[in-house]
């Protein structure tokens, strides 16, 4: 009895060892998870601004029929305009005409959108009679997979660079509007 139990006395301690290591493996992928489920909750927020941003400005345009109806509104686009003087934010802009509106609404669009999203921008372009498309643009970080790693499943890079600042990926939100 005494020769067997000798011989069994390290095998409790490499069980152990082992469950520790599997336990470690475990918390990991969990770790992963985490940081997976908080990038997507990341990019999810950034859709989310985009499209309340295209919404808004479609607003101001239905709000400033005769200027789209004016053609004011077919080529909206930065750089972000001074903001016009009758325009303020805290009033109804009484006493400003349907161009100064649409100076006002492009300077506050753009700005909004500047500030909001990273390296945000817009553009609204006429397409017919009463057809707007409105784009919203955003940069992300990204981290681009090799080419060559076909032990990575899906894409195999990050899509469409943003050529200034290399490790971004431009994201763009895009809506058709009829007023």
């Amino acid at each position: 009895m005494g020769i067997r139990s000798h011989q069994e006395s390290g095998v409790a301690m490499i069980e152990v060892l082992i469950a520790i290591i599997v336990i470690s493996f475990g918390l990991l992928g969990v770790a992963g998870l985490q940081l997976a489920g908080i990038k997507s909750s990341q990019t999810s927020n950034l859709r989310s601004i985009a499209t309340a941003q295209a919404y808004d400005m479609a607003d101001r345009m239905r709000n400033n029929m005769a200027a789209v109806q004016g053609g004011l509104y077919d080529a909206v686009k930065g750089p972000i305009p001074a903001i016009p003087s009758c325009a303020d934010p805290f009033k109804a802009n009484v006493g400003c005409s349907t161009s100064d509106m649409v100076k006002y609404d492009t300077y506050a669009w753009l700005s909004e959108n500047a500030q909001l999203l990273p390296s945000g921008s817009g553009a609204v372009t006429k397409v017919d009679a009463s057809v707007f498309d409105i784009v919203i643009q955003w940069s992300e970080k990204c981290v681009a997979k090799k080419k060559d790693d076909a032990s990575v499943p899906g894409e195999s890079s990050c899509g469409a660079w943003d050529s200034t600042t290399p490790g971004t990926l431009l994201r763009t939100f895009s809506t058709r509007v009829a007023l």
